[in-house]
C-alpha cells in the first residue's frame, strides 16, 4: 500500500551485477555469517538455549529466521547429533535388535538352564525361592523350594540334579551373585563343566528359562490359589504336569524323551487304569526331537527376524552409549559414552571413562551422536537434498502408459525396510506402479 503512491518501473538485475542491493532485494536484518566457527556457535546457541535441546527440523528453521547459508541442514544435523546432553536424555526411535540366536543341544542332559523364582511369599516350611533346572533338549524341569539364593544352596540342589542325570557339560544362567561366585565357579571346574551367562540386564540370554519361570509360576498360583501358605507342598504337581505335557518345539512330552514313555497320571491311577505306556525306540525318539527341534528354532528365528530384528553392529574402537537398565524419572536414558575393545556381534565389550570393562549386548547400545527426527526438514539449499528424493521420469511417446510412471529412488539407509515389507517394489526395479 505504502509504494502504490509512488511512480515506478520494476526492472530484473542479477544478483551479481545488483552490488548495491535496495531493501526489496535483500533482507534487512538476516547478517551474514561466512566462517564455520560462527555458524557452529549460533546453531548450537539456537539449539541449547532458545529450543532448549530441539531436534534437527527445529533448530534447523529457528536459525534461518537469523541467518541462512547453504548447507545449513547438514550444519545443524552435526551440531545436534554431538550434543552430549541429547545423546544421553533422548531416546532412539529405531530399537536395534540383535538376531535371534540359540544354544545347541544335541542329546538329553548335556546342557541345564537355571535360575531363581523369587521372593515368594514365605511359606510354613520357611520357603521364599524356586530354584528349577531346565534341559532345553528335552525340556525337562527340575525345581527345588528353597529358603535362600546362595551359592552353597544352588550347588546343593545341582548336585542332586546331578546324581540323577550325569554330569552335564554345560551349565547356563543369568549373572546372579550364587552363579557367579568362586564357591560355584570351583565346583564346576572340579567337574568339568562349562559355565556359560548372559550379558548384564539381557534376559532374553537365557529364555528358555525364563519361560520355564513363566509357566511354572502361572501354573503354581493356580495350583495353590487358596494353600498360598503351602506353595511349596503343591510344587509337585506342578513337575508332574510339564513333565508329562507335549511341548510345541518337540512335538513330544519329556518324559517321552527321558525314559520311553509317559509318567502314570493322577487320572490314570483314579480310574485304576492297568499298565503304563509301552516304551518307545528311544533312538527313533532322539532323532525326531533333533530334526523337530531344529525346524521350530529356524521358524522361530525367520519369524524374530523379519518382524523384529534390526541388526546395527559396532566396529572396535567405536564410541557407542549404553542404556541405562535401571533409572529415576528424572535420570539420563544413558551412561556416559564408552569405546568398543572388542566386538563378537552381538556381544561388546567396552571400557568405561573409569577403566571398567563392561560386557554388553547390541539391544542395549546405540552409536554416539545418532539423531532421529521424526520429520526430516530437508535443506532447499542443498543439492544432494534434492537429488536424493528426484524421481526420474520414464516417458516413452509409444506407450503413454509407462508416461505416467516414475522411477524411484531411495536412501540406502531405507532399503531393507523396503526389501522386507515392499517386495513387489524391489521386483519393478523401483518403478511406481
Amino acid at each position: 500500500m505504502h509504494l502504490s503512491q509512488f511512480d515506478f518501473n520494476i526492472q530484473y538485475i542479477k544478483g551479481e551485477n545488483n552490488v548495491i542491493a535496495d531493501s526489496l532485494s535483500r533482507p534487512v536484518n538476516a547478517p551474514g555469517i561466512s566462517e564455520d566457527k560462527e555458524k557452529s556457535e549460533l546453531i548450537k546457541f539456537v539449539h541449547e538455549v532458545d529450543l532448549a535441546h530441539g531436534g534437527v527440523s527445529k533448530t534447523a528453521e529457528f536459525t534461518r529466521r537469523l541467518s541462512n547459508w547453504k548447507g545449513l541442514h547438514n550444519d545443524v544435523k552435526n551440531v545436534v547429533k554431538n550434543c552430549d546432553s541429547c545423546c544421553r536424555f533422548k531416546p532412539q526411535n529405531t530399537k536395534h535388535k540383535a538376531k535371534l540366536g540359540t544354544l545347541e543341544s544335541h542329546q538329553p542332559f548335556e546342557t541345564w538352564h537355571s535360575d531363581f523364582i523369587g521372593p515368594l511369599p514365605t511359606t510354613n516350611n520357611g520357603n521364599r525361592f524356586i530354584l528349577i533346572f531346565i534341559d532345553p533338549f528335552s525340556k525337562w524341569i527340575e525345581a527345588f523350594a528353597t529358603s535362600d539364593q546362595t551359592s552353597s544352596t544352588t550347588i546343593k540342589y545341582f548336585t542332586e540334579v546331578i546324581s540323577r542325570f550325569g554330569i552335564p557339560k554345560i551349565i547356563h544362567s543369568d549373572q546372579g551373585p550364587n552363579y557367579e561366585s568362586f564357591e560355584f565357579r570351583k565346583f564346576c571346574e572340579l567337574y568339568n563343566i562349562g559355565k556359560t551367562r548372559t550379558t548384564p540386564y539381557h534376559p532374553e540370554g537365557n529364555g528358555i528359562a525364563e519361560r520355564a519361570v513363566q509357566t511354572l509360576k502361572q501354573t503354581l498360583n493356580q495350583i495353590a490359589e487358596n494353600d498360598f501358605a503351602n506353595w511349596d507342598l503343591h510344587l509337585w504337581k506342578v513337575l508332574m504336569s510339564m513333565r508329562n505335557s507335549s511341548h510345541k518345539s518337540t512335538n513330544y512330552t519329556p518324559s517321552m524323551i527321558v525314559y520311553g514313555c509317559n509318567l502314570r497320571s493322577v487320572s490314570e491311577a483314579r480310574l485304576n487304569i492297568e499298565g503304563i505306556t509301552p516304551i518307545y525306540n528311544k533312538a527313533q525318539i532322539i532323532k525326531e526331537v533333533r530334526n523337530n527341534l531344529c525346524k521350530s528354532q529356524n521358524e522361530n528365528a525367520k519369524y524374530y527376524n523379519q518382524r523384529s530384528a534390526c541388526d546395527k553392529n559396532h566396529k572396535v574402537g567405536e564410541i557407542i552409549d549404553i542404556k541405562k537398565p535401571q533409572r529415576t524419572s528424572m535420570e539420563p536414558l544413558y551412561w556416559n559414552p564408552v569405546k568398543i575393545i572388542a566386538a563378537d556381534p552381538p556381544i561388546y565389550t567396552v571400557v568405561t571413562p573409569e577403566n571398567k570393562r563392561m560386557t554388553i549386548h547390541n539391544t542395549l547400545t546405540k552409536s554416539y551422536g545418532t539423531v532421529e527426527d521424526s520429520i526430516q526438514n530437508l535443506d532447499e539449499n542443498d543439492s544432494h537434498s534434492r537429488n536424493e528424493f528426484k524421481g526420474e521420469d520414464t516417458y516413452n511417446e509409444d506407450d503413454p502408459v509407462t508416461s505416467l510412471k516414475r522411477k524411484i529412488k531411495i536412501l540406502a539407509k531405507n532399503l531393507d525396510c523396503c526389501r522386507r515389507h515392499l517386495p513387489s517394489f524391489t521386483i519393478r526395479d523401483g518403478v511406481s506402479e
